[in-house]
């Protein structure tokens, strides 16, 4: 078999339940979480032109540090890629998903990039909203986000983001690919109907 007792399969993909659709064809107690921050594009087959690339972290979903995560982290460090290791696995996770979800929510259903959406203030009510709903669900699920998150990730788009941002969802929708939307804001949205949860902004998404 592929999947041997000891194999790790770690996943970097944006989202918060990829470990619950892997271990359907895997088994519990394979999956590593992992998260990281690229900004790229596919210039050609074959060729993926990094705009932009910052730290890869893993770590398990239980906040403890366990010997297959250093392995794995070490396993990259020989490789010459730097990652790191964490504690906060599920809030950092979450965290990203928060991000993803309202920044590309919120220009797609604009069909603006991100500083017309910063600048017109329904679309940044949007973009507050569509943020505010998936800290709630996170709270639902136990990830510790804190309730501030939404104005701090505001901010931050306001300072460092170049007005002509656009996220690779709303990038996909004008080049009419497939859309990550039902693994974003579509999970947002089960998972609020889960805990009882109203998310009318991510559902318009």
């Amino acid at each position: 078999p592929t999947v041997g007792p000891e194999t790790m399969i770690a996943s970097i993909q944006n989202g918060v339940d990829n470990g619950e659709r892997i271990e359907k064809f895997s088994g519990a107690g394979h999956f590593v979480p992992g998260v990281s921050y690229v900004n790229g594009l596919i210039e050609k087959p074959g060729v993926i032109f990094v705009r932009s690339a910052h730290m890869t972290s893993f770590g398990e979903m239980n906040g403890s540090l366990t010997p297959r995560i250093e392995q794995l982290v070490k396993s990259f460090h020989h490789a010459g890629i730097d990652v790191e290791s964490r504690t906060d696995m599920q809030s950092f996770l979450w965290e990203k998903f928060v991000a993803i979800c309202g920044v590309g929510g919120a220009e797609i259903l604009a069909r603006q990039s991100m500083g017309p959406v910063l600048a017109t203030p329904e679309t940044k009510d949007l973009l507050v909203g569509l943020l505010q709903e998936v800290v709630v669900v996170a709270h639902g699920v136990g990830a510790n986000l804190s309730p501030e998150l939404p104005d701090q990730l505001v901010e931050f788009a306001s300072n460092n983001v170049p007005p002509t941002h656009r996220s690779s969802m709303f990038l996909d929708l004008l080049e009419e690919k497939r859309l990550e939307v039902e693994s974003l804001n579509g999970t947002v949205v089960r998972l609020g109907r889960e805990q009882g949860v109203d998310t009318p902004l991510n559902f318009a998404v």
